[in-house]
């Protein structure tokens, strides 16, 4: 379900030469990023991602042998797509002083 629950959802239509290269969900959450950075509102955009379960196999049982089939835990990568908030960085005049490393002042 990638239907917002409230606030504004934007649709990008995209011409055809254009596709490859806008249709990536990173360039658009890097297109965000950079120009909405400190945008006062929340941004997410939609984006492809990853998480490792456990999945329990039975391994098969070998010739000659009796028995039940041992169980097996493997680890698979299993891949979803989420809402993500590409814009979570706050100004620096909007934070603590004494947050602010020396460093991002330049």
């Amino acid at each position: 379900d990638n239907i917002l629950r409230r606030g504004t959802q934007i649709t990008l239509y995209l011409r055809e030469d254009d596709k490859y290269e806008f249709a990536e969900s990173t360039r658009i959450k890097n297109l965000v990023k950079n120009y909405s950075q400190f945008v006062g509102f929340p941004i997410y955009t939609w984006q492809e991602k990853s998480r490792t379960i456990e999945v329990e196999e039975d391994e098969p049982v070998k010739e000659g042998e009796e028995g039940e089939p041992k169980k097996k835990k493997t680890t698979k990568t299993e891949k979803y797509w989420d809402w993500e908030l590409a814009n979570e960085t706050k100004p620096l005049w909007m934070r603590n002083s004494k947050e602010v490393e020396k460093g991002e002042y330049n």
